[in-house]
C-alpha cells in the first residue's frame, strides 16, 4: 500500500507517487516551497534485515559520494521502520527520448558525460550494476544527473559500520540492460558490466531499437553469453565508422575485450559522429580493407601501419585500427605486439598507470618468445614511464636491460639497425638532465647524435644537447637541429611528431637567438587545442611554458596558460603520478 498524499515524514508532505522498484517507492515530497524525490522501503520489505542494510548502504554511500553528476541526496532517515532518504526532484530522465532513432547530436552529449560519471565511480570503487534510461535523469539545461544506487556495488572500505549485504550469484540489475556476465553472477562484476548497458542504450538511441530482440529474459541472457551484437547502423544517417567500432567495443561479450568507462569518456569527445562525405579516402581506407588483408593466406599483422596513423591520424582512428586487427587470429608474436601497439596508445594519451601495466605485460611476452627486439624496445618505454614517476633507479636499470639485449642481437648477427642503438643513450641523456648531471647528459646525447638515424630524431637530440647549461655551442646546435627538423617535416608533412617536434626546436633556437619566442607559444596552444587527447603534446607544451617563466617570471599570460593546461589535464586524468607535473603544480601554487 502506497503512502497518502498529505503524509508527512519528518519535515517533508508527500504530494504525489512517482513510483517504484523491486524494493523501494518514490515519492514527490514538499518542504515549504521546495520539491523534492523521497525513496523509501517498501513496507512489505521491511522485515529483511538484507534489504534494510542494502538501502541504508545506498543512503549512506550517497551522502558521502562526491561525483559530480550523481543525483544529490539532501536528507535520510527512518518512518515506521523504513529507511528513506532524500533527493533532487528530476522529472525527466533519458527513457523519454527513447521512442524513436535518434541523431547522434541528441544522444551522444548526453553518453559522454553519463559515461564520465561512471568512470568517476569506478575510480571510487563503485559499480552502479542498473544503468538504465530511466536511471539517467535530465535536468532543465539537459545536464546528466545518475540515479538509484540500490543495486550498486558499493567500495567495501566506505562500510566499515553497515556490513555489505550482496548475496553470492544473485542477479541484480535489469535483464534488458544488464551485461552478460551479470547473468552469471552479479557480485563478481566490475565497471566494464556498467559499460555494456550504456553500449547498449547508445545502440538502442541511435538505431531506434535494442541489439537483442527478444523480451524473454532466458532467450536474452543465452544470446547476449553466446553471440556477437550485431553492427549498429542509424536509419537517420551514415554513423562514423570509429563510432560504430567503438559501440561494438562496449558490446564484446567478454568483459576483458571492453574498453574503461574512461577510454569511451575520452574517444566519444574526439571521434566523428556521422561519416562526412569531406573525410579523406586515406583515413578510412585502412580501417575498411584491413578484414580483406588480415583474410589473405599469410599476412602479416600491419603492425608498421598503425605506427602511421597513431603518428599521422586521431587517437581513435589508432584504437578503432587496433581493435579491428585483434578481431583475427594473431601467433603470439603478434599478440606481444598488439600489447605494446595498446601501450603506445595509452602513453600517448598521457595514461601512465595504463600504459606501463600494458608495456610490462608485453616485455614479459616478448621475453617467453625470445624477441629480444620487440623486448628492448617496450624495457626503453617502460623506463620512460618509471622516469615520469620517479624512479630514476628502476628507470636506469631498465634502459641498461634494453641495452643488454640490443648487445647480444649484435653478437648474433641479428642486423640490428642504427636506430635500435640510438633510443637507449637519448633516453639515457634524458635520464642524466633529470639528476642535473650535464657532463654524463652531455655525453649520452652526443653519443646518439653520432649515429646515423632519420632527422627527426637528430632534431630532438640536437635541441636537447642545446638546452644543457653553459653549453658553448648551443646556437650551431640549435641551428642544426632546425635544419633536421624542417627536413623531418618535408619528408613527413602529416606527422604530428614531426610537426611537435619542429616547434620544439623553433622554441629553442629562438631562446638562444635575439628574436622572442612567444608567436611559438601561439603554435604550441594550437597544436593543443586541436587534440587535447595527445598527452604527450600537452607535458611538452608545459614543459616549455614552465621554462619560459623561468626565463620571464613576470609574464603573466605564461603562468595563466600554464594552469590552463594543467586543470585540462587533470579533468583527463593525464600524467597522474608524475613528477614533472606534480614540480610544476607546486611552482604554479596550483
Amino acid at each position: 500500500m502506497t503512502l497518502p498524499v498529505g503524509q508527512r515524514i519528518g519535515s517533508y508532505v508527500i504530494a504525489e507517487y512517482l513510483g517504484e522498484g523491486g524494493t523501494s517507492e518514490v515519492y514527490l515530497v514538499r518542504r515549504e516551497s521546495e520539491s523534492f524525490a523521497l525513496k523509501i522501503l517498501k513496507e512489505d520489505e521491511r522485515p529483511s534485515e538484507v534489504l534494510q542494510t542494502r538501502f541504508i548502504n545506498e543512503a549512506v554511500s550517497l551522502r558521502q559520494l562526491h561525483v559530480e553528476g550523481v543525483v544529490r541526496v539532501y536528507d535520510e532517515g527512518d518512518f515506521a521502520g523504513r529507511p528513506f532518504y532524500v533527493m533532487e526532484y528530476l522529472p525527466s530522465s533519458l527513457a523519454a527520448r527513447l521512442t524513436g532513432p535518434l541523431w547522434p547530436s541528441q544522444i551522444v552529449p548526453s553518453i559522454r558525460t553519463l559515461v564520465r560519471i561512471l568512470s568517476a565511480l569506478h575510480e571510487c570503487g563503485f559499480v552502479h550494476r542498473d544503468i538504465k534510461p530511466s536511471n539517467v535523469l535530465l535536468t532543465s539545461d539537459g545536464s546528466v544527473r545518475l540515479a538509484d544506487f540500490s543495486h550498486s556495488k558499493l567500495p567495501m572500505e566506505q562500510l566499515a559500520v553497515i556490513p555489505h549485504s550482496t548475496q553470492t550469484g544473485a542477479f541484480l540489475g535489469t535483464r534488458e540492460y544488464a551485461a552478460p556476465e551479470q547473468f552469471l553472477n552479479s557480485k563478481t562484476v566490475d565497471g566494464r558490466a556498467d559499460v555494456y548497458a550504456v553500449g547498449l542504450i547508445l545502440f538502442e538511441a541511435l538505431a531506434g531499437h535494442r541489439p537483442f530482440g527478444t523480451e524473454n529474459t532466458e532467450e536474452l541472457a543465452r544470446l547476449r553469453l553466446t553471440q556477437r551484437a550485431p553492427r549498429l547502423s542509424s536509419p537517420l544517417v551514415d554513423l562514423s565508422p570509429l563510432l560504430v567500432s567503438l559501440v561494438a567495443r562496449m558490446l564484446e561479450r567478454n568483459p576483458q575485450n571492453r574498453p574503461a568507462a574512461k577510454e569511451v569518456a575520452s574517444l566519444l569527445a574526439s571521434i566523428p559522429q556521422t561519416l562526412h562525405t569531406t573525410a579523406t579516402w586515406r583515413r578510412y581506407a585502412v580501417l575498411l580493407m584491413l578484414p580483406v588483408l588480415l583474410s589473405l593466406p599469410q599476412c602479416r599483422l600491419p603492425i608498421g601501419e598503425l605506427d602511421r596513423i597513431l603518428d599521422e591520424q586521431s587517437l581513435s582512428d589508432a584504437h578503432a585500427f587496433l581493435w579491428q586487427a585483434a578481431q583475427f587470429p594473431q601467433s603470439p608474436l603478434e599478440q606481444a605486439q598488439i600489447v605494446q601497439k595498446r601501450a603506445d596508445i595509452e602513453r600517448e594519451q598521457g595514461q601512465l598507470a595504463d600504459a606501463s601495466r600494458l608495456y610490462a605485460d608485453s616485455c614479459a611476452q616478448f621475453h617467453s618468445l625470445g624477441e629480444r627486439k620487440g623486448e628492448a624496445d617496450c624495457l626503453n618505454r617502460l623506463a620512460d614511464m618509471q622516469l615520469h614517476q620517479g624512479d630514476t633507479a628502476a628507470a636506469q636499470r631498465l634502459y641498461s636491460q634494453s641495452e643488454r639485449l640490443r648487445m647480444e642481437r649484435a653478437a648474433w648477427k641479428e642486423n640490428p639497425s642504427p636506430d635500435e642503438f640510438y633510443y637507449t643513450p637519448y633516453r639515457l641523456g634524458l635520464l642524466a638532465i633529470e639528476q642535473k648531471d650535464w657532463v654524463l647528459a652531455r655525453s649520452k646525447l652526443m653519443e646518439a647524435k653520432r649515429l646515423p638515424v632519420k632527422p627527426l630524431w637528430l632534431a630532438r637530440t640536437e635541441e636537447r644537447l642545446a638546452s644543457l647549461p653553459a653549453q658553448q655551442d648551443a646556437l650551431p646546435l640549435a641551428e642544426s637541429a632546425l635544419a633536421h627538423a624542417e627536413q623531418a617535416v618535408h619528408e613527413e608533412p602529416n606527422s604530428k611528431r614531426a610537426q611537435a617536434v619542429y616547434v620544439r626546436v623553433q622554441f629553442r633556437h629562438r631562446m638562444l637567438h635575439p628574436k622572442e619566442a612567444r608567436d611559438l607559444y601561439e603554435e604550441l596552444q594550437t597544436m593543443w587545442s586541436q587534440d587535447k587527447q595527445r598527452g604527450i603534446v600537452a607535458h611538452d607544451y608545459l614543459e616549455l611554458l614552465m621554462e619560459g617563466i623561468e626565463r620571464e617570471p613576470n609574464q603573466a599570460q605564461l603562468s595563466i596558460r600554464a594552469r590552463e593546461v594543467l586543470r585540462e589535464m587533470q579533468q583527463r586524468g593525464q600524467w597522474q603520478g608524475d613528477v614533472h607535473i606534480q614540480r610544476w603544480k607546486a611552482r604554479l601554487g596550483a
